[in-house]
């Protein structure tokens, strides 16, 4: 795989190696199957990348084989040969009526895919582009130097009509690998709330509170932001072992990882912003939080949906207003599309990168030498 090297596990074996995990009478007679890639760097340099392929089985809890991995300087040139032996795996299971394993054939639908890296399993031009968004047909309008993105209301993509590929604006040529399986390009590929709203949106926020990113009028004073860290370091106090990290000071705030952030939006935030933020900007922010919160809880009822939607539309709808015209970046404008998702999938939890995301941190400990790192993973994975 150009232009680096692939190495392939397979997607039957891995799923069977799961199942065989599992008593006969617990394995459901359909496997849900969610699937993931996106790149990181194996060294401090970034000269290796790696970009696996990941699964999870939806209706199994835990379980998050790896289909194969990818590496090189850069990442793959073409998704098509990047995927070729995944679909042809797929397309041998579907021929042969699903995965037997303990004596049991397991039909397969694919749920979902997900990934930070839509555009490249799509196809489809990326999100400094003219109509970057798969979900809608919004248009940029370039304004300082950078595109934006206005208005909540837009006219949405179809799965049938995505296919056909004539909107020269958002597709690039060739076909995505999607394109062959049983699967909507629009409905299945879901916007990831991780990069999206974690690492995107809620550290947009930040950035406007501490540094005054997008605005100085946003800009809290010095005074503030020291208020607002010594009341995230008395929390650390009482925060519980359910939380992967502890609150920390927004001294650190760029260092954040996705987890921390997640902390900030769900839990800390409307607390420690409580009487810092003035009135406009801390009802803005409880619109972000109240929605998330929604959309993070198990089944949600269609009114608690309508809510979130409404919530997230007055969010995007002001930011402008309240941060600058250059906050409307494109993750801002992806949270129009959560509620359609979680409609569609269930709770954005259900379709996160954070379970795959933690894997991440395995292939780098699998490699203790700067040499030979897929020859290393497949060592350590096959003890």
């Amino acid at each position: 795989v150009e232009p680096g090297e692939y190495i392939h596990f397979g997607l039957e074996e891995s799923i069977v190696e799961v199942l065989l995990q599992f008593p006969n009478t617990s394995l459901p007679n359909q496997l849900e199957i969610d699937f993931n890639t996106d790149g990181c760097n194996l060294d401090k340099s970034g000269n290796i990348h790696i970009w696996p392929i990941q699964c999870r089985l939806a209706n199994i809890r835990h379980t998050k084989p790896i289909i194969g991995i990818y590496r090189g300087a850069s990442k793959p040139n073409n998704p098509n040969t990047f995927f070729e032996k995944f679909i042809t795996d797929i397309k041998k299971i579907f021929n042969n009526g699903g995965i037997s394993a303990r004596g049991k054939k397991c039909s397969i639908i694919l749920r979902c895919f997900i990934a930070d890296a839509h555009a490249f399993i799509l196809n489809h031009r990326s999100h400094i582009s003219n109509k970057p968004c798969s979900k809608c047909k919004v248009s940029d309008t370039w304004c300082e130097g950078r595109n934006i993105f206005r208005g909540v209301n837009h006219l949405l993509r179809t799965n049938e009509e995505y296919v056909t590929c004539n909107d020269e604006d958002h597709h690039k040529e060739g076909r995505s690998p999607l394109e062959s399986l049983p699967f909507g390009m629009v409905s299945q590929v879901p916007l990831e709330y991780m990069h999206l709203v974690c690492l995107g949106v809620m550290k947009k926020l930040l950035s406007a509170w501490v540094c005054g990113k997008y605005s100085r009028l946003s800009k809290l004073p010095a005074r503030s932001i020291s208020i607002m860290s010594k009341r995230l370091e008395t929390l650390k106090t009482y925060c519980p072992s359910d939380f992967a990290r502890r609150p920390k000071s927004l001294d650190t705030y760029t260092k954040y990882k996705a987890t921390e952030l997640r902390q900030f939006l769900l839990y800390t935030g409307p607390v420690v912003t409580y009487g810092i933020l003035d009135q406009q900007l801390y009802t803005h922010f409880l619109f972000l939080h109240v929605a998330i919160k929604i959309l993070v809880s198990t089944s949600p009822s269609e009114a608690y949906l309508k809510f979130a939607d409404l919530a997230l539309k007055k969010f995007v709808d002001r930011c402008e207003s309240l941060y600058g015209a250059t906050f409307n970046s494109y993750n801002i404008h992806g949270l129009l599309h959560l509620t359609d998702d979680v409609r569609q999938l269930d709770s954005l939890d259900s379709f996160s990168a954070f379970p795959y995301e933690n894997n991440m941190t395995f292939f780098r400990k699998y490699c203790r030498k700067p040499n030979l790192p897929l020859q290393q993973i497949f060592k350590r994975m096959a003890e």
